[in-house]
């Protein structure tokens, strides 16, 4: 009975963590004009910061986006595809950790970027909704002000 259980949460999480097949997603990498000042804490490259987005199957036209500023840019975990889903929302990570707030302002250059890659304009313009905890939670904060 136990070793059914756990199958099948393997099975549920596995599942609710991979990317279908049938979505738009694009990912964009940009140098930084001031390397990070120290190693980031989920790892990746100190000179350039990588922006990605996931949009839902079936959404014709995005309503807005969850953007966490603070991910490795793993799959987008099933809580967030049924927010995203449910609203019509995209969902934007990038890792900011140890970047300079004066390079904040590269997120506007990817969402163009990305709109242009996915074929949806709207994604350039569209209003966006910051997560996080910790250091994530701090930039939201300056994300939002920002934007």
């Amino acid at each position: 009975m136990m070793t059914r259980i756990v199958v099948v949460l393997i099975v549920g999480f596995v599942a609710s963590n991979v990317h279908a097949g049938d979505t738009d997603s694009a990912r964009v990498e940009y140098p930084l004009k001031t390397p990070r000042s120290r190693d980031p804490v989920l790892g990746g490259a100190r000179d350039k910061v990588y922006f990605s987005v996931w949009i839902p199957p079936g959404v014709k036209t995005v309503r807005g986006a969850m953007c966490n500023p603070f991910s490795k840019g793993d799959a987008v975990s099933g809580h967030w595809q049924a927010m995203c889903k449910h609203w019509k929302f995209a969902y934007v990570q990038t890792d900011f950790d140890a970047v300079k707030k004066d390079e904040f302002g590269l997120l506007k250059t990817a969402l163009v970027d990305l709109a242009k890659k996915t074929g949806h304009p709207e994604i350039a313009h569209m209003p966006l909704r910051f997560t996080g905890m910790s250091r994530g939670g701090g930039m939201s904060m300056q994300l939002a002000e920002l934007m």
